[in-house]
């Protein structure tokens, strides 16, 4: 009789929990709820609210990264969920979800395998060099 190993597929399955508990626990620690600019949420919200307001996008002087694609994705959430500094953040929270799935679903296939699901990613013993 045939038997079905379950065990990477669980593995993968613990690993993607432990991140979203993470992101959740994040959540609950620092909400996320506020209607002020961080750092430079200011340049990412001027380029979405031009965006919304005119349909066209326009890159702002002082930012250093490109903003095409984040100025996109915040757009489709102002439109959805009204304009301001708390809709972006959930936007960006939402998006940083799903690059840590991704990332564990491309590491999945390529037999990363750590002894366990919350050392993913951690840096290799070196305890043996002293």
């Amino acid at each position: 009789m045939p038997t079905l190993d379950f065990g990477l597929w669980t593995l993968d399955l613990a690993c993607l929990c432990i991140i979203v508990a993470g992101w959740l626990g994040l959540l609950l620690l620092i909400p996320p709820q506020h209607e002020y600019p961080i750092i430079d949420d200011w340049i990412y919200a001027r380029s979405v609210q031009h965006q919304v307001e005119t349909g066209a996008f326009q890159m702002p002087g002082q930012s250093q990264a490109s903003l095409v694609g984040l100025t996109l994705w915040g757009t489709i959430w102002v439109r959805l969920f009204g304009f301001s500094f708390t809709t972006l953040t959930y936007s960006t929270l939402v998006l940083m979800l799903a690059a840590l799935s991704l990332a564990d679903a491309v590491a999945s296939p390529m037999q990363m395998r750590p002894a366990s699901p919350l050392t993913r990613g951690a840096p290799p013993d070196t305890s043996a060099f002293g």
